[in-house]
Formats: C-alpha cells, structure tokens, sequence
C-alpha cells in the first residue's frame, strides 16, 4: 500500500504563505508541521494519522509513501507522519515508556520499516498530460524494482516482491496515475480552501471511507489481483456534510 501525502493526507502551503482566507474564517488552527529546511507549513487531514495507524499494523499490508516531492523534501514530512502515527500507536500501549522518549525522531527510528519512494526515482515527466514543466506521473514499475522483503524460516530465505498484482495506491491525482488506473483509490484533494473546516470532523471523512473499503477488499485476505478487486468493486466517497 502507497500513499501519496500532498493533497492526500496533508495540505503542504507555499513558503511564508499563510491561509488566504476571509476573516469570518479565520479560525484556522496552527500547522501541524513547519518543514525545517523550506519553511513549508503543513495541515494534516482529518482522520490521515488513523488511517496510518490502520495501514502500519494490518497483517496483509505493507506501508510505504508515494511522492514526486523530492527527497529531501519528502523525507522530514513523511518521518513526522509516521512518527506522529506510531506516536500515538506507543500512547495507546505504552504510556509510561512514551515519557521518556523526547524526541520525535528517536520514535520513529524505532519504527522504521515505512519506505518513500520520492523525486525523479520513482516518478517521471509527464510530457504528453502534464500542464507544467514539473508535472510528473507515478512509475511504479521502479519501486517494483527498488522494494522487495525478506524472511528467514529455518533454512529458507522467503523473498516477496511487489507487482501490478500486490500494489495499491492512495492518490489525489488521476492523471499521474493513468497508466495504472486499477492500482490506485483517487481520493479529493486536501487543498487550502478545506482548512477552514479542520475543525469540522464530520466534514471530510475520506479517511474513513477509505478504511472502510480496505477492510472490506482484505476481509477474507488479501485478493489474487486487486486490480480486479478494484474494477469490480469502485471506490466512492461518502458525500460531504
């Protein structure tokens, strides 16, 4: 399972750039994040620290990010994303041993099996779609080629590698995505104007959605192909309240 994170599971504003919002919405909490070396300022969407939380510790999947951000850009986000995660998965079970960790990223090197793939590695420009310069699509068939697990089991070394077959990816974006149109659930993008209503839980529950559907494509195990899980069974978002 790949995750996109800007526009998917965090709003990511310019450098120095704050809300542009009228003043009857100005109650706009803080950012969660401020990146340290751009300054970028960044908004989690509602419900993205539990679906990571769902993500890391289900049986059937194995986690890890999706970006065209380039690496290090990419990596402080999704270090603080998956550290808030196991964060709050550690408060959950390990209260007294969380106070005496400090450091976030001291949490997330303890839990640190969440690969990102980002930057020009693993997406490439979209020359015949893309509307600027910049614009990439997803080439999955390099993380294919980058990613595989191992185990040991006595003797044996057990070697998983991923494919068309074993790959989901939550996305923002269509067109990065075209060439794999059965490998990714396209969710709305997580823009600026939907900052003014962080405070509404109930308003976005893509999250949620996506949950939902996850549990019910894995409930009997993971399927042969989920590229016919996904042809046969689409993804549809709640409407918004």
């Amino acid at each position: 399972m790949l995750v996109d994170f800007s526009g998917t599971l965090i709003c990511r504003l310019k450098i120095g750039h704050k809300p542009s919002l009228t003043l009857e919405n100005n109650n706009i909490p803080p950012p969660h994040f401020c990146h340290p070396e751009t300054g970028r300022t960044c908004y989690i969407r509602p419900g993205a620290i539990e679906l990571l939380q769902y993500l890391m510790t289900h049986e059937h999947i194995s986690l890890g990010a999706l970006t065209s951000i380039q690496p290090k850009n990419a990596k402080p986000i999704w270090n603080f994303l998956t550290s808030e995660a196991t964060k709050s998965l550690m408060a959950k079970r390990h209260a007294d041993d969380l106070a005496a960790i400090e450091n976030q990223n001291d949490i997330y090197n303890m839990f640190n099996p969440f690969p990102l793939y980002s930057g020009c590695d693993f997406n490439e420009k979209d020359v015949t779609r893309g509307i600027n310069p910049w614009d990439t699509r997803r080439n999955l068939e390099a993380v294919w080629t980058s990613h595989q697990t191992s185990a040991t089991i006595g003797e044996d070394t057990i070697v998983t590698k991923f494919d068309g077959r074993s790959t989901l990816v939550i996305d923002d974006s269509r067109r990065k995505m075209r060439y794999y149109p059965f490998n990714v659930l396209i969710v709305p993008e997580f823009g600026e104007a939907d900052l003014k209503q962080l405070s509404v839980s109930e308003f976005d529950t893509t999250m949620k959605d996506l949950q939902d559907y996850i549990d019910r494509m894995l409930c009997t195990g993971p399927p042969r192909d989920v590229r016919t899980y996904v042809e046969s069974n689409t993804f549809i978002m709640k409407p918004r309240s």
